[in-house]
């Protein structure tokens, strides 16, 4: 965007102003479905918590991708902007159940990050197919604030209570067909993504119904010239190669 073109923005509307490049999202948006073009069966989803400009979303929308949320006002801003209800995630984190019966009552897809929440959840909706979110206990993202897959973090299910979930899951108290990890955000170091990618495909041979698996975000996008980023081909390539042996060991596409 040029120089004149923002002084123009400033001058029509005042400031402080936010000015966003529709052409910028699209040329995201491509890159990212050239990097995965050769997966079978993928879905890109955009975080609404980096940005709930409706505006946006209704345009990210219509560019087919689904949408992230972590909060019930997230899920109704995401339906109003017209994305379809099977197409929202919502992975809320230390909500009261009350809000996540109100998500599930709006028909989006369940992503739960707590035992406490899973075992609410079983009891009123018994043998109900959700998503669980897996905490790795893998340290990856640009600094200590935003690195969230580590062992000592609030968000996701430890390693040592996957046993747990599979005892609930061939009791037919709840239906695992999804899992979700996210290690952090900024990452340019793909054998951190690679750890992540492996360990996600390796818990799911554990369980009889998964049909999607999540690979969060974390992807580090240039902010200024010169600036590191993801090499979206080497984590593209580690998605695939994981997603093959997947396939070869329980026949299923997830």
């Amino acid at each position: 965007m040029k120089i004149k073109e923002l002084e123009n923005a400033a001058s029509n509307f005042g400031t402080p102003i936010y000015v966003y490049d529709l052409s910028i999202i699209e040329s995201q948006n491509r890159k990212l479905q050239n990097a995965f073009k050769n997966l079978d069966n993928y879905k890109i989803h955009f975080a609404a918590k980096s940005l709930s400009n409706i505006s946006i979303l209704k345009f990210i929308n219509n560019l087919g991708i689904g949408l992230d949320a972590v909060s019930i006002e997230e899920v109704k801003i995401g339906i109003k902007c017209g994305f379809n209800k099977d197409e929202i995630l919502y992975t809320p984190n230390g909500v009261s159940f009350s809000e996540i019966k109100e998500a599930k009552s709006l028909g989006v897809k369940i992503n739960l990050d707590s035992l406490e929440s899973i075992k609410d959840f079983s009891e009123h909706y018994p043998n109900h197919s959700i998503s669980v979110r897996i905490n790795p206990g893998i340290y990856a993202g640009g600094n200590e604030k935003i690195s969230v897959g580590h062992s000592n973090s609030k968000f996701g299910i430890p390693e040592e209570f996957i046993k747990d979930l599979i005892k609930m899951d061939k009791g037919n108290k709840i239906k695992v067909t999804g899992l979700h990890i996210h290690t952090g955000s900024d990452i340019t170091k793909n054998n951190q993504f690679e750890k992540g990618i492996k360990k996600i495909f390796s818990i799911a041979t554990k369980f009889k119904n998964i049909e999607s698996i999540d690979l969060g975000g974390g992807i580090k996008i240039p902010y200024f010239l010169g600036d590191t980023e993801t090499n979206l081909n080497d984590y593209a390539s580690a998605v695939e190669h994981e997603h093959k042996k997947f396939k070869n060991n329980t026949g299923k596409e997830s």
